[in-house]
């Protein structure tokens, strides 16, 4: 799943686009999370999950303390669109565009270049974490 989004923080006016490649059909948000780490009080530790199913996409509200909201309606589950505004305690996420699409590497060489995408999203996630926590 290829997941493109606007990360927003009101409080400080931060904006950040980014894209989320994955090998798997998901993407866990959360305070522990170490892919999309929010550092936020009123986020969970394990808040939501966004998934892929078939060619959609849907969020689940883990049990979180503070809810999940999408287009401010709190939701359990919800399908999700281009457009989408996702709510999680103060951040906001924005669904710029999706793809569910697998995507396989064949080849050392091409095993490589994905090594070193992962490398740079990590530094790039490592970033979004440090501006989410200011």
């Amino acid at each position: 799943m290829r997941l493109t989004i606007l990360l927003e923080k009101p409080r400080n006016g931060i904006r950040v686009t980014c894209q989320l490649a994955l090998e798997g059909d998901r993407i866990l948000l959360g305070r522990a999370t170490t892919l999309l780490g929010i550092r936020d009080p009123k986020t969970s530790r394990f808040h939501a999950v966004i998934y892929s199913a078939g060619s959609e996409i849907f969020i689940n509200d883990l049990s979180s303390k503070h809810g999940t909201f999408v287009n401010e309606k709190t939701i359990k589950q919800e399908s999700l669109k281009k457009g989408d505004r996702i709510r999680i305690g103060s951040i906001t996420l924005e669904i710029l565009e999706f793809d569910t699409r697998e995507f396989e590497f064949i080849g050392s060489e091409d095993h490589s270049l994905f090594e070193a995408g992962r490398k740079i999203l990590r530094r790039a996630v490592g970033t979004l974490q440090e501006l989410t926590a200011a």
